[in-house]
């Protein structure tokens, strides 16, 4: 938990904009952490300078490693803080993913995005993004 709210303050701290201090554009991943154990569903939750009604969106992409790719497109929450949470899938139903590695990571973009959307490389018109993590199917 103290690691959690080190994170945020940190982040709040490079990225004044998510509570309205500069025009820098941020987003980091809170959670989980890079090297995690993930469950067939697991929320993905983080922070950024995108709040309601910035005209940004805030989007959770997970890219199943052993597949390479392709780059697939969460439903994502964002909240008046900036904060946000994604319900993100890791695989398929069932044990057959089990065991296997997926990248994540959070982008912002004006760009309109749709849940369950394949990307094979990251768009383009991106503001921001996270930095990558690795987390492992359980």
């Amino acid at each position: 938990m103290r690691d959690i709210i080190l994170r945020v303050l940190v982040f709040g701290l490079i990225c004044g904009s998510c509570y309205g201090v500069s025009g820098t554009v941020g987003v980091d991943v809170i959670k989980p952490g890079n090297g995690d154990l993930v469950s067939q569903m697991s929320m993905v939750e983080g922070i950024s300078s995108a709040v309601e009604g910035s005209g940004l969106n805030v989007y959770v992409l997970i890219w199943p490693i052993e597949a390479d790719g392709p780059w697939w497109v969460q439903e994502t929450n964002i909240k008046s803080d900036g904060s946000w949470e994604s319900q993100a899938y890791f695989g398929r139903v069932g044990v057959i993913d089990k065991g296997k590695n997926f990248k994540i990571i959070a982008i912002i973009t004006k760009q309109e995005l749709n849940k369950g959307e394949t990307l094979l490389s990251l768009p383009t018109a991106r503001v921001a993004e996270s930095k990558e993590l690795q987390v492992t199917r359980n």
